[in-house]
Formats: structure tokens, sequence, C-alpha cells
């Protein structure tokens, strides 16, 4: 039994010395070994990504909220919206007191890397609790525990997903250019992103004139920076 047991440990060793990892055991600075994270460095999501990132080998720099500045480069950018944290009532009683609450969590995350299409990942996690004698510190307490783990398990989650994400190659200019003789531009609002319906990034691809004025119609607003094509 000994014998089998250093036996089982040496082939391990081998074959995780020759680059095998067993499932589950990934190291995401595998993957890349820089990331530029965007986003709210203050907010308790955004620690928690940075840690957890950090502790797995992965260089962060900090690329503040100007996504569209680090979107040229070659290292992979991860942009997140704050943590956003809804109370509602769940349950009242006879006399007008509340005596559950719905506590919901979510956000926002899209992870851009060079040659690749934009990976949206959002996600949100809604957990009760009873109310307290109605006592507003214990009300605040609960939810603060509350989002810390949902902020914990929220970033473990995204980082998985990006581990395992199935990214889509974009289409090179030559790729472009044989199916259209016009070059496209991407437009792209709310960067950050966020959890709400007005919040949430959207990627848009122009083709031409006609629809870059159909976008602005759309949006209300002017598109700079994008030349008219014909």
């Amino acid at each position: 039994m000994k014998n089998s047991l250093l036996l089982t440990i040496f082939s391990l060793s081998l074959l995780t010395g020759c680059g095998f990892r067993l499932a589950g055991t990934e190291d995401i600075a595998n993957n890349f070994n820089e990331l530029i994270f965007v986003g709210d460095n203050n907010d308790i999501f955004y620690k928690e990504i940075d840690r957890n990132l950090t502790l797995k080998g992965v260089h962060i720099t900090e690329g503040g909220t100007d996504l569209n500045s680090h979107l040229d480069g070659d290292t992979p950018v991860l942009s997140c919206s704050p943590l956003k944290s809804e109370s509602k009532a769940l349950s009242v009683s006879s006399d007008s007191q509340v005596l559950e609450y719905s506590y919901l969590n979510s956000i926002a995350c899209i992870l851009y890397i060079k040659g690749k299409k934009p990976y949206a990942m959002n996600n949100r996690m809604d957990r009760s609790y009873l109310n307290k004698l109605g006592a507003t510190l214990a009300q605040n307490t609960e939810e603060n525990v509350i989002r810390s783990e949902a902020a914990a398990i929220m970033a473990d989650q995204i980082i998985f997903r990006i581990q395992h994400a199935g990214l889509e190659p974009q289409k090179t200019d030559s790729e472009g250019q044989e199916e259209n003789s016009n070059n496209s531009v991407t437009v792209i609002f709310n960067p950050t992103g966020g959890t709400t319906a007005d919040e949430q990034t959207e990627v848009y691809t122009i083709e031409n004139a006609e629809e870059l004025k159909h976008l602005e119609e759309l949006k209300k607003e002017n598109i700079s920076g994008v030349e008219n094509r014909h």
C-alpha cells in the first residue's frame, strides 16, 4: 500500500512537471500573466477580483475608468461595474412591520482580448434575511455580511468564466475586406458596464455612413471620432 501511494505521487509529479494539470487546477496565469483592470478600485468587488487574480500570479494594472485608451494594446483588459445592491421587503406583518427582506447584488464585466470578440459576463445573487426587531443597525450589519459574501462568490465565478471562456475570433481587416469593401468601426457605449438596461455595455459595428446616422438617431447623440464611410 505504501509503495503504491509513493508510485502514485511520483507519477503525478512527472505529469505536472511535463505541463499537464489535473482537472480543476488550471492556473489562469497560463492563459495570460498580465491584465489591465478597468473599474472603481474602491469597490468591494473590484478588490476581490484584484486580490484573487494577484494570488493566481496575474500582474494587475489599474486602468482607471477610461476603457477606450487600453483597447488598442496587446494586454487583455477586464472592465467591471461596481457591485450594485438593492434591498426590498419580502413580507410584512399585520402592523406594517417588515418581517423579511430580499437583498440583490449584481455585477457586469466584459473581457477584451486583442483579436477576440468582447466577452460579457453578468452575474446576480439574491439573498433573503429576517428583520430583527426592526433594528436599522441589525439590518445594515446583515446586508454588509451578504454584500461581502456576494462579492467573494461572484469574483470566484467571474475568474472561473475567464479561465474557461469560449472566445470567438474577430475578423481581420483582410477578412472583412473580402466580405465587404468597407472597413467596419466598433462603437462602445457605457464601456465600464452596469447591471440595469440603461447601464449595460453595448457594442455596435458600423459598416458605413448610413449605419452611423441610424445609430446616432437611435442613441440620440453625436458619435465623435468616427469618419463618415461610403
